[in-house]
């Protein structure tokens, strides 16, 4: 948001900021680079949400059967795993692209 300062005419000192409202390209600018970063964001958590569920995955193979020294990499080959990995890794690139997005934005004013 873009405010303004002004002095008074009798004292000159400063009378409280008035916030002038952001109009046209700047408020589409900023609207675009708010969505930008929510996408990023929104992809980044999912693409964690799903590293979660893998992890789990691996980590319960693991603790269910110390002996079987690929019961991990067992639990990460199953197609379902195989399907949250490809998905996790996508999101993860849309999280980058969003991300780089946001460093090719001029400001607005």
């Amino acid at each position: 948001m873009i405010t303004t300062v002004k002095k008074t005419a009798r004292t000159g000192a400063e009378a409280p900021a008035v916030p002038v409202p952001v109009t046209g390209l700047a408020y589409v600018r900023q609207s675009i680079e708010a969505h930008t970063a929510s996408i990023a964001h929104d992809a980044a958590h999912e693409a964690s949400s799903l590293c979660r569920a893998i992890h789990t995955a691996a980590s319960d193979a693991f603790t269910s059967d110390r002996d079987d020294a690929t019961a991990a990499a067992g639990a990460l080959a199953a197609p379902e795993v195989q399907d949250m990995i490809t998905e996790a890794s996508e999101c993860l690139d849309i999280a980058r692209d969003y991300l780089r997005r946001l460093t090719q934005y001029d400001p607005p004013f």
